[in-house]
């Protein structure tokens, strides 16, 4: 007797799109880090040999890493020498600066199937870059050069 139920389509990790708000083009070999978590607590009551576990409600989200070819697009460095300067003004802690799109952006990350169509659709809000690496440079390789940055973000969002 064969077995019957539904075929799954399982989803290649190699098509996506990432959307910045204000950006030219924002494309990436590599994205890494879009998780999010919420605490446990553990109460253990008298004489139990296994705790009872809760939600905490306190959510922890990931860290964004990007990865690109270098180039002379120079958008993901602009923007984070200015989200540096405007922490250095004070723009972090007195909230001056963080709403007028120079500092935090909104972005998607799109899951695309084969040909071309839109599957899934991750935002992450209030988005800002606060690491950047420009390469490794190694003369004995023939590889391209990867920048890569690093976004915190507020929370994730996602439409499918």
């Amino acid at each position: 007797m064969a077995l019957q139920g539904l075929t799954k389509n399982f989803h290649h990790a190699r098509r996506f799109l990432f959307e910045i708000d204000g950006f030219k083009s924002a494309e990436f070999t590599e994205v890494s880090g879009l998780e999010v978590e919420n605490g446990v607590v553990e109460h253990w009551e008298g004489g139990a040999s296994l705790p009872n576990l809760s939600p905490s409600g306190k959510i922890k989200v990931g860290r964004l890493t990007l990865k690109r070819g270098a180039s002379n697009d120079l958008d993901l460095f602009t923007w984070f020498t200015t989200c540096c300067a405007l922490a250095a003004a004070g723009a972090g802690s007195t909230g001056v600066g963080l709403a007028d799109g120079k500092y935090k952006r909104n972005g998607d990350i799109v899951q695309r199937d084969n040909d071309g169509t839109e599957l899934r659709r991750w935002t992450c809000r209030g988005m800002f870059p606060f690491k950047y690496k420009a390469g490794d440079w190694d003369a004995s390789k023939e590889e391209v050069l990867i920048e890569e940055v690093s976004i915190a973000y507020d929370f994730p969002d996602i439409t499918a």
